[in-house]
């Protein structure tokens, strides 16, 4: 598909969470929704001081937007697949319980009395490498899923948009 359809459909199909998106589609709408925030981001950056502000809340206004761009996007990759959109949510559950992990260690470090302050680190540090690793193995995961090859034919979730007109 063409990249500049393949973005349009993206935003066509922005709060539809349902149906499927192909490779191409997919890809090509992630990379445009990716560029569109990091160019903006450093445009927004390198503002004059007093102007930031105002700049910085629309910039996170359309953070969320284009997250939920995302989010929608992925779900239909996903469909295409034959997979749970739903799996586009398992590195963000490992990323959460990384913060409640690592927020709960901190706080009983802090409050400790005990003058074990190295074993205290070194426990922090052993389970930050343990967390940070699911999470990258959890991400590797969700991106191999996304770029494997479309299920051929229709499958639950609809049918296969290398086969249908639109």
């Amino acid at each position: 598909m063409a990249p500049t359809k393949s973005i349009a459909n993206g935003f066509r199909k922005a709060l539809s969470f349902s149906g499927r998106d192909s490779r191409a589609e997919y890809w090509w709408f992630s990379g445009f929704t990716t560029l569109t925030l990091f160019g903006t981001a450093i445009l927004v950056d390198s503002l004059p001081p007093g102007t930031q502000t105002v700049a910085y809340k629309l910039w996170l206004l359309g953070l969320v937007v284009f997250t939920v761009l995302y989010l929608s996007s992925t779900f239909r990759r996903l469909h295409d697949t034959g997979r749970s959109g739903f799996q586009a949510f398992e590195p963000l559950l490992v990323f959460a319980i990384y913060g409640a992990v690592f927020v709960i260690t901190a706080m009983g470090f802090l409050n400790s009395e005990d003058s074990d302050a190295a074993g205290w680190l070194i426990g922090i540090l052993a389970l930050n490498a343990l967390l940070s690793l699911a999470f990258l193995i959890t991400m590797a995961r969700l991106v191999f899923r996304l770029t494997r090859p479309s299920e051929p034919g229709p499958n639950k979730y609809g049918p296969n948009p290398n086969e249908v007109s639109s």
